[in-house]
This record gives C-alpha cells, sequence and structure tokens, in this order.
C-alpha cells in the first residue's frame, strides 16, 4: 500500500512552530499551495528545515513529481534518519517513480523504526506481494491481521499472498473473512471466485462471480469468468449468454470472443466460433493461445492450411508450446506430409516427455510412414527409442516399428495403462472417426448365445475403455461389471451411469481373483494388446460359470498357424488355428469364429476373428 496522492501523510512531527503549524493546517486541508508556499517560506529561512523538506517533498509526490519528492524527502532523511515516517513517505514517491525495490527498501527501514506502526507493516507486506515475494509477504500479513482483526484489506491481502504460494483453501478462508467484513467490496469477491474455481468448488464461485455482478454490474470479466464456470458445468447455453453480455457490455474485450468462442466450438458451431477466434486474434496479435484455439477450430472444420499457420504462428511466439507442436504434427500427418509430422511430434515429445499420447501420436505417424518410407521411418524410431529408452511406449512401439528380433510375449509393463490414460480424452472421438463397430459385434455375437435378452446374467465388460460396449451389454445384465488397466479411460465409463461396479486392475490377475462369477464375459478390442493369449484366456475361462459365453475380438494373422505376430501398428495379430487351438487348451468350446473389419485404419480393413466360446 502507498502513500495517496490525495491524502495527506504522516507528518512525523510531535511540536511545531506556527509558521510550520500554519503550513501543515493548510496541507491537511487540500489547500497544496498555500501550504508549499508555507514550507518555501520556512526553507528560505532555514535550508537544512527536516520537517519542511520532508513535507514539502510530500506534496510533489501527491501532485505527481516523483523525481523532486524523492530529493526532498532523502534530504530530510539525511538531516533525521530516525524518523519512519520520513522513510515511509520516500517508499511511496519511490514507487511513484517506478523503483519498488528501493521503496521496498525504505518500507523495511519504517518498520523496523516503528514496528507497531500497523499502516507500515500494511504497506510493507503489499509491496512484497507485488515484487512477486509472497513467502515474505504473508508474516507482515498476518501481523496486521493479529493486530487490526477487523481490517478487510489485510485479510484480503493475506488472501492474495496465500493465493500466490498455492495455499488456495487458506486463501479462500481469508478472502471470505474479507468478503464478510466488507460486502460490497466486488473485486475481493471477484478474487474469491477465482480461488474457488480453482479449487473445483464451481457452485460457491458461481455465487461469488453474480454478488460481484450485483455490485458492479456488467464488468466483463467477472462475466467471462461466470461463463468459465458455467461452461465447466456443461451448461454451455447459460455461459453463451453470458458472454454475449460480456459482448455488449465491451466489444473489443478479447477473452470474451476466445471463451465465447470455445463454448460455440463445445456447441459444435466450429464456422461462428472461428469467427470470434479471429476477432480475438485481431484484438491480441501476439497471443499464442488464441491462435492456438483457432487451429483446433479450424482443423476441425477442414481449413487444414489456415490450421498449419495457427499451430506454426503459436509456436513461433511460444516456441514450448507442446500442445501446439503435437497438433501441427496431425494436421501434417493428415495432409500426408509425414516427415514434417513426425518432426513436430517429436517435437512435442521433446518439450514435454511425459505426456503419454504424444508419444502415441508419434509412434501412430511412424507406422504410417513405415508403408511408405521404411528405412526412413526405422530411422527415425531409432532415435525416438535412444531418447525414451524408458517409456513404455516408445518401447513396444520401436520393437513393432523395428523387428529386429522375435515378438515378446507381451508388451512392457505399464504399456497398456500408460497408452490409454493418454488416450482416454480423444478416444471415442478416435474410434468413431474410423469406423469402429466393437459393440455391435459384441451384440451380434451374444445373441447367439442368448437370443433374447433376459436382464437376469452377470455381465462382465473386460476391458471395458470408456464403456462404449456397455450400452449394448446392458440388457442381458442383471449386474454389469467394467474392469480396465486405465484410470483416466474409466473415470469416462462411470459419466455412462450403466455399469454396476466399475475396477481399475490389470486384467489377467483381477480375472484370477474372480472364479466363477460371471455368465457373459465381452472383450472387445482387448486381446490385440496381449502376444500369448494362455495367460488371458485361462483367466477368462476361470472367471466363467459352467455353460458361460465369452465373446471377444482379435486381428486376425495371415498365417493362420501364427500363435501371434507384432504388427508395426503396435497390436498383435493371432491366427485363426492358434485361436482355436488355445480355447480348447483352456476348456473352452468354439460356439460360432467369423471375421470382420473392425475399424478402418489408414484406409485399410482391419480384419478380425469375432469368437464365442462357452465354458463347459
Amino acid at each position: 500500500m502507498v502513500v495517496s496522492r490525495s491524502r495527506f501523510p504522516e507528518t512525523g512531527l510531535n511540536t511545531m512552530s506556527d509558521s510550520l503549524a500554519s503550513a501543515v493546517a493548510a496541507h491537511q486541508a487540500g489547500r497544496l499551495d498555500q501550504a508549499e508556499s508555507g514550507y518555501q517560506r520556512l526553507l528560505a529561512a532555514e535550508p537544512e528545515h527536516p520537517d519542511a523538506l520532508h513535507l514539502l517533498g510530500v506534496i510533489r509526490h501527491q501532485r505527481g513529481e516523483d523525481a523532486e519528492a524523492v530529493a526532498l524527502i532523502s534530504r530530510a532523511i539525511a538531516l533525521r534518519p530516525g524518523s519512519y515516517k520520513y522513510h515511509y513517505n520516500l517508499a511511496a514517491a519511490l514507487q511513484g517513480q517506478g523503483r519498488p525495490v528501493e521503496a521496498l527498501e525504505h518500507y523495511r527501514r519504517a518498520a523496523a523504526l516503528a514496528p507497531e506502526a500497523i499502516a507500515v507493516r500494511q504497506a510493507l507486506a503489499q509491496q512484497l506481494h507485488s515484487l512477486g515475494r509472497p513467502g515474505e509477504a504473508e508474516p507482515e500479513f498476518r501481523r496486521v491481521v493479529a493486530e487490526q482483526p477487523l481490517d478487510a484489506a489485510a485479510h484480503a491481502g493475506l488472501g492474495a499472498a496465500l493465493h500466490a504460494l498455492g495455499r488456495l483453501e487458506d486463501a479462500a478462508a481469508s478472502y471470505r473473512h474479507a468478503v464478510a467484513l466488507h460486502p460490497g467490496d466486488a473485486v475481493v469477491r471477484f478474487t474469491l471466485g477465482g480461488v474457488l474455481q480453482a479449487l473445483g468448488e464451481l457452485e460457491e464461485a458461481e455465487d461469488c462471480y453474480r454478488d460481484a455482478l450485483d455490485i458492479r454490474p456488467g464488468h466483463p470479466p467477472t462475466l467471462v469468468n461466470l461463463g468459465t464456470v458455467l461452461h465447466s458445468q456443461g451448461r454451455l447455453d447459460a455461459a453463451a449468454e453470458v458472454y454475449r453480455q460480456a459482448l455488449k457490455a465491451q466489444p473489443d474485450f478479447a477473452p470474451a470472443h476466445v471463451n465465447y468462442g470455445a463454448v460455440l466450438q463445445a456447441q459444435g458451431r466450429m464456422v461462428e466460433a472461428v469467427r470470434h477466434y479471429r476477432k480475438a486474434l485481431t484484438l491480441s496479435p501476439g497471443d499464442a493461445g488464441v491462435l492456438f484455439n483457432l487451429g483446433t477450430a479450424v482443423q476441425t472444420v477442414g481449413w487444414l492450411d489456415e490450421a498449419i499457420r495457427c499451430y506454426r504462428d503459436a509456436l513461433r511466439l511460444w516456441p514450448s508450446y507442446a500442445e501446439a507442436a503435437n497438433n501441427l504434427g496431425q494436421v501434417l500427418e493428415a495432409k500426408g506430409h509425414l516427415h514434417e509430422a513426425v518432426a513436430a511430434f517429436a517435437e512435442a515429445c521433446r518439450l514435454k516427455p511425459g505426456r503419454p499420447e504424444f508419444h502415441n501420436a508419434l509412434g501412430c505417424c511412424l507406422y504410417a510412414l513405415a508403408r511408405r518410407d521404411p528405412e526412413g521411418a526405422r530411422d527415425r524410431t531409432r532415435h525416438w527409442l535412444a531418447a525414451y529408452p524408458e517409456q513404455p511406449i516408445v518401447r513396444h512401439m520401436a520393437r513393432a516399428l523395428l523387428a529386429d528380433g522375435p515378438p515378446p510375449a507381451q508388451p512392457p509393463e505399464g504399456y497398456v495403462r500408460t497408452l490409454f490414460d493418454g488416450f482416454a480424452p480423444s478416444f471415442e472421438h478416435e474410434l468413431l472417426s474410423i469406423g469402429y463397430c466393437g459393440p455391435e459385434l459384441m451384440a451380434a455375437a451374444f445373441a447367439r448365445h442368448a437370443p433374447v435378452p433376459g436382464g437376469d446374467l452377470e455381465v462382465l465388460d473386460a476391458g471395458c475403455g470408456t464403456g462404449l460396449c456397455a450400452p449394448v451389454l446392458k440388457p442381458w445384465a442383471r449386474r454389469l461389471t467394467g474392469v480396465d488397466v486405465s484410470p483416466a479411460m474409466l473415470a469416462l465409463a462411470r459419466r455412462r451411469g450403466l455399469y454396476d461396479s466399475l475396477e481399475a486392475a490389470e486384467l489377467t490377475g483381477w480375472l484370477g481373483q474372480n472364479p466363477g462369477r460371471f455368465d457373459l464375459i465381452a472383450a472387445a478390442d482387448v486381446l490385440c494388446y496381449s502376444g500369448d493369449l494362455g495367460p488371458v484366456l485361462a483367466g477368462l475361462a476361470g472367471a466363467l460359470k459352467p455353460g458361460g459365453a465369452l465373446v471377444f475380438t482379435v486381428e486376425q494373422a495371415p498365417d493362420p498357424d501364427a500363435p501371434f505376430v507384432l504388427a508395426l501398428h503396435g497390436r498383435y495379430l493371432h491366427g485363426e488355428s492358434a485361436v482355436r487351438a488355445r480355447l480348447a487348451a483352456h476348456g473352452l468350446s468354439l460356439a460360432h469364429l467369423s471375421t470382420a473389419n473392425l475399424r478402418t485404419e489408414n484406409d485399410q480393413p482391419s480384419p478380425n476373428l469375432v469368437v464365442l466360446a462357452t465354458r463347459s
């Protein structure tokens, strides 16, 4: 907190002459010209009069003439260094001059000279906070709060320091104190709303923003924040209306255009979203985030050249923008520029090596490249493996792409979980875009075993993913259980509200703990992530009740006798004869086997065996 230019500050005077008293009275009454004349007369008679120098400096500060203020008050301090009020007012003038670090030093001196002066402590705390030193600011704010527990500004300042330190629960508590003490402060309500939003307490955040708008109607930043809360809650129409209000109040408010564009994009109104993103970009041409959002919208529309420009411009402005590099790779791959796409995906992996979805995207692109330039793909794969030898996706895909030894019986530990945790957000969109029909194949196969669903069976969706099969399995189920190794996929499955139980576990081990439990088990597009099917088929067979049925798919190997082949795309292929032998070895009777294309990948069908087997 600095001394206001419009308010008479601390004088530092205990006794004063009649001439000084008259000048001070004029100063306190706001008659600055009269006060200045009085101080000048004192200095004409006594050039080293510390109080007159100090107070004349204060007037200079109040008039915005901070260079002169600093010079005058510094002379006063040289004459009387022990006055905390001189240091306090010099700090204010230094702040006005844009010298915050020097101002901090004088606030510290003032506080050392007068530890009991609360105004000094508060100013010191505010200065520390404004300099980005919240850890030092916090104890100073706490001293002020302890001395003045009814000071709303002190609670708000403490909240700001805690907020900057990432202690959001504590920050919210301090802001709540400030709101209770000063209910009409829209700024604190707005700030509290932001903290609550970060904590995921969206209903209370919404209340804060609406209360702030009651105090300050039509405030665009508050409207935008309210819109983001509504958007997060899935209330897209309400969010859109709030953003329209913000744009009506301030048509050139870039954040409102960006966030309105995001809502329109979520509503599938891509062309309108593009228009608002472009408007935001004209208002904030150097904003990499706006360029990224525009890129995602035009990419969805199919305007790929513009998307490439957006992502490249975003990366030029923010070279460490890994998401832009990844999306650039997607567009380049869609355009058929595979070498450039590989380079973009590799850059995304370099920038954020812990993001499995970036590694998966690179692996998929290398698979596409391998069909066009096998040696080039192998070369890039070797570099990828050398850079990330411990990453499960990299290790597995390198084995598939390099094909330089016998395939492993199983992928590396953690591969499937890592793959699908990263894949979860885009999983369903990606599968539907390639014509995935796993649920339909499961339903058709189950109908062969139990033509009329009775809703009276124990059903397991093994490797359930996001729950795409749940709607077609539910009619058979008295109880529908889903198990998957990926917690991120299960979180999406849970939203369907169709499962009676969902469990995160490695499938083979989990099956061994649930013997003889299920009447029907479905495993759509799951066994392709195992080479040797023996362990998982043993588990599936053991989890069935006698007479129970198992339906699964496996990608078909060209050689019917091949136990398993690790294909370039990283999944395993299995020969039909080998599958039949495995079923028999584990006490499963083959009831039906057919072939079907489960998906289309790189414009090529993916032939799968669809197997219905029963336990004797």
